[in-house]
């Protein structure tokens, strides 16, 4: 249903310098960073903005399942919520920051019967984007989940676009029927539908050829595994919310921890980090 208090809801803004980023309380996505003014995010012409569907594109946030998922909607339910603010937002002369959070209420229940905390922690610096994410079990039993950060990266042409730090590592190639091989490139290009969960990759990764031809450094914690996505044009055409040739001009590289569930006990924390810098 259209949901009239999420759409008029304003985006959350911060701003350091000459950067700027947007975020809305819908799924605690991120639609919009700007670094000197150029956008480093994809977001599809087609996405939905009546929040009656994930938004296609930005940074969603994908808990507590990645993937197709018995109990509820793929890639779980939190970047279809509507998050709380936290900690509103501070501004320092070194950063901007926010912190969201998303618990557990009855529809969350209906679905995965677990009482939790999901916050977000939000903090955009000079050519730099940090989120950290905090997941606490607040019931009386243990649960297993998955996260991701899920983010779309802007590109002039994906074809031009390096990925490092997947060399060596196994992979499940889900274009392949979820055939697992070994990653023998020393980089990662895209030329073709591409849907791989690459398991226990580098800390660190960068991705040349974003907006602007810059290249973009990622560095994350506790954070094993890399989902490498792009729907190429037959997957494009079968998604309602994606235009036929914006493939070209985004690439998904996401940070998660999917390849195997975290295990949480009662009254224990998970905590992770990712750092996104573009390259000066």
């Amino acid at each position: 249903a259209f949901r009239a208090d999420l759409v008029m809801e304003p985006s959350i803004c911060l701003t350091h310098g000459q950067d700027t980023l947007e975020i809305k309380r819908f799924g605690a996505t991120v639609t919009s960073w700007r670094v000197d003014g150029e956008e480093i995010l994809f977001m599809s012409e087609k996405s939905s903005s009546d929040c009656t569907a994930p938004i296609r594109g930005g940074i969603p946030i994908v808990f507590p399942n990645f993937g197709p998922w018995a109990l509820g909607p793929h890639h779980g339910f939190a970047h279809t919520m509507k998050w709380t603010i936290k900690e509103p937002p501070t501004q320092t002369d070194q950063d901007a920051r926010v912190v969201l959070k998303l618990v557990d209420d009855d529809y969350t229940r209906s679905i995965w019967d677990h009482r939790f905390e999901l916050s977000l922690s939000i903090t955009l610096k000079k050519s730099e984007l940090d989120i950290q994410l905090a997941v606490t079990n607040n019931g009386g039993n243990g649960f297993d989940f998955t996260v991701l950060l899920h983010p779309y990266w802007k590109v002039p042409d994906v074809r031009e676009c390096q990925l490092s730090g997947c060399h060596g590592t196994s992979f499940i190639d889900k274009t392949r029927n979820y055939a697992e091989s070994r990653e023998e490139r020393e980089l990662v290009k895209v030329a073709e539908w591409t849907d791989s969960i690459y398991k226990e990759t580098q800390d660190r990764h960068t991705l040349s050829g974003i907006s602007g031809n810059r290249t973009l450094l990622i560095e994350k914690k506790y954070l094993p595994d890399t989902v490498v996505w792009n729907p190429w044009s037959k997957m494009a055409a079968e998604l309602p919310d994606f235009g036929s040739r914006e493939f070209l001009n985004m690439v998904c590289v996401e940070p998660g921890h999917v390849a195997k569930p975290i295990r949480l006990e009662p009254g224990c924390r998970f905590d992770a980090s990712c750092t996104f810098r573009i390259a000066e």
